[in-house]
Order: structure tokens, then sequence, then C-alpha cells
């Protein structure tokens, strides 16, 4: 995050105006790629414990 917010404040932007502007740029893939991490660690944790479960419970 620091270099975006280095390019904008060389550029003229103030400090707090790049450091916000440099921040919404970063984050975006930084929380796209946890959520997919996340979503994925669901689907496997789903997938043992009905592994693992009676198929009673799950209804298969």
């Amino acid at each position: 995050m620091f270099l975006p917010s280095n390019e904008l404040r060389a550029e003229g932007k103030n400090r707090s105006k790049a450091i916000i502007e440099a921040v919404t740029i970063r984050l975006r893939p930084i929380l796209m790629t946890t959520a997919a991490m996340v979503l994925g660690s669901c689907r496997w944790s789903l997938r043992a414990a009905r592994a693992w479960c009676p198929a009673t419970i799950w209804g298969s």
C-alpha cells in the first residue's frame, strides 16, 4: 500500500487523500482473495463434515 500512496503524493495529492485512495485501490483485491479462500475452506469443511456425519443428519 505504500507504493501507490507514495506515487499519489508525488503527483501532488494531500497525504491523507493519497492514503485513502491507495487503500481503496489495494483493498478490493485483498478482500476478493480473502473471500475466495474463506469460501473455498467452507466448502472443504462441509465436505469433510458430511463424510464423518451419519447420512440421516444430512438427508442423503
